[in-house]
């Protein structure tokens, strides 16, 4: 296993909990995160290092269309769940991994496949679009800095 993904129990619970809060299916979750670790560790006992932000990226893949369904449905509340989930899907993603998830800059710009100043830019953009819409609803986001008056 990559050194980068730790052991085993503790990136297949990460793995499952990031899954299982996607797509509101545990079942299903940990299915996808025991095929995901296979796949990591096929990739390691062929000397290729699986980076937790690509081993996450690449577990989310067939759960797609669930995560889809289930943002949509939350997307019709007015609530904080429901301005992210009505965010476009690369900002939904970018803020539920940094600020549910706890994923790091590196392992955010891993699992976005791209540089961690990219992935500091998608951030902020994010951040700034559902500070937006929050604010439209009456919601203030901690460490907004916009007045409404």
């Amino acid at each position: 296993m990559p050194s980068q993904t730790g052991d085993f129990p503790a990136v297949f619970d990460r793995i499952s909990l990031f899954l299982a809060r996607r797509t509101g299916d545990a079942d299903y979750a940990q299915v996808l995160a025991t095929d995901a670790l296979r796949w990591a560790l096929s990739q390691s006992q062929a000397g290729i290092d699986v980076p937790f932000g690509v081993l996450l990226a690449a577990s989310s893949r067939p759960a797609a269309a669930a995560i889809r369904e289930r943002d949509n449905e939350v997307a019709q509340q007015e609530s904080i769940a429901g301005i992210i989930a009505s965010l476009r899907p690369v900002e939904r993603e970018v803020l539920r991994l940094v600020y549910w998830d706890q994923l790091s800059m590196g392992e955010l710009a891993d699992y976005l496949g791209c540089s961690m100043r990219r992935a500091g830019a998608l951030l902020d953009k994010a951040y700034r679009h559902a500070d937006r819409r929050a604010q439209r609803l009456g919601y203030i986001l901690a460490g907004s800095t916009d007045e409404t008056a």
